[in-house]
């Protein structure tokens, strides 16, 4: 413990200098400006969480049938994200390397990434346009 983290005695004076320290505008900004991307991350979830709620509002029926968009949507949501995390992961390793040679193999597999994940979301979006139908018929 670092003697100048913490209150070192009780005394009102030190107790509000903390404070107005704790509470000061410029840390406090610099604190909401990192956390506003997280804030916009989540915003693709509550667009789908508002939008059961209304669609619950409507009756039953209607919130029968926005399950089956939910549905795919979460399952296809967990291809970007598994490719996601294991980009993160792989990129990380490269990139705290102080080799040069792993810094190019990262740029690489950025771009090979990409085109992969290209390649993939455009099956994957044929497939869900071709077997639309049947998709449906398996929640009916």
């Amino acid at each position: 413990h670092h003697p100048g983290t913490w209150i070192s005695n009780n005394s009102s004076s030190s107790i509000v200098a903390f404070t107005r320290d704790a509470l000061a505008w410029k840390p406090t900004w610099e604190y909401l400006k990192l956390g506003f991307g997280g804030i916009l991350s989540s915003s693709e979830w509550w667009y789908w969480e508002v939008l059961c709620l209304m669609i619950g509002s409507l009756g039953v029926l209607p919130m029968d049938i926005q399950t089956i968009p939910s549905q795919v949507m979460a399952v296809g949501y967990m291809v970007p994200a598994g490719i996601g995390t294991a980009l993160a992961i792989r990129l990380g390793a490269n990139l705290s390397s102080h080799c040069a040679q792993r810094r190019k193999q990262a740029k690489h597999l950025c771009v090979r990434a990409l085109a992969a994940s290209f390649l993939l979301f455009a099956f994957l979006s044929l497939v869900l346009y071709l077997c639309r139908f049947q998709i449906v018929a398996l929640f009916t």
